[in-house]
């Protein structure tokens, strides 16, 4: 591992910054609207190769992994539930697809969820290359996701979804992952099926899939 200070000083517009938890209350749109009352279990999603690459030796680091949420003063631990998540992962039947030996992944507590009660979304990175940087320090800010076919964060920048345009932090060398990203909240006030993806640039994550009642 080293440390390193990355300075990207770039002459094109940037959007304002995201918090850590976005609420939104959307509606589906008629292209992401699945047809099926509820979303669909992991045996499904594995027959349409939603499932990814094994799980790497690295995974094992997930056993004392956390989550950290940024507050406008201060850096504090997330809620253990999400933690529980985070480190369900290596047995999770759910991953994104690899391409450009990259793997990105969403994760959420349960499917099911009540009519306006938050659906935190927790953001795993994978690469399998060896010899790329991977800047694991954070929480880095969510670009490029994307909930019932609407974009709700910022478009994902020149420098890429998984750095920050000034990153001070420490640099590990891949194969390996990296979840120190902002975990995104969302609402929804409409009964159904509400979808959330992450498109990262060279790669997309799984579609999260979770039912409203």
């Amino acid at each position: 591992m080293r440390r390193a200070l990355v300075l990207l000083l770039l002459s094109c517009r940037r959007e304002a910054p995201v918090a850590h938890a976005v609420d939104a209350e959307m509606k589906p749109s008629p292209s992401t609207a699945a047809p099926s009352p509820r979303c669909p279990d992991a045996v499904t999603i594995a027959s349409l190769g939603e499932v990814g690459t094994p799980p790497g030796a690295w995974l094992s680091r997930l056993e004392t992994a956390e989550l950290y949420v940024r507050l406008p003063k201060d850096l504090v631990r997330a809620p253990e539930a999400d933690n529980v998540v985070l480190r369900g992962y290596p047995k999770s039947p759910l991953r994104g697809r690899r391409n450009a030996d990259r793997q990105i992944t969403l994760l959420a507590e349960r499917r099911v969820y009540a009519v306006n009660e938050p659906v935190r979304v927790i953001h795993v990175l994978e690469v399998f290359a060896k010899g790329e940087d991977l800047f694991v320090m954070g929480p880095k800010p969510i670009t490029g996701e994307w909930v019932d076919g609407t974009r709700v964060t910022p478009e994902v920048p020149t420098w890429g979804a998984f750095t920050m345009g000034v990153y001070d932090g420490a640099v590990m060398q891949s194969p390996g992952l990296d979840v120190n990203f902002e975990i995104s909240v969302y609402t929804f006030a409409t009964p159904g099926l509400h979808h959330v993806q992450w498109r990262a640039g060279v790669v997309d994550s799984n579609v999260l899939c979770v039912e409203v009642r």
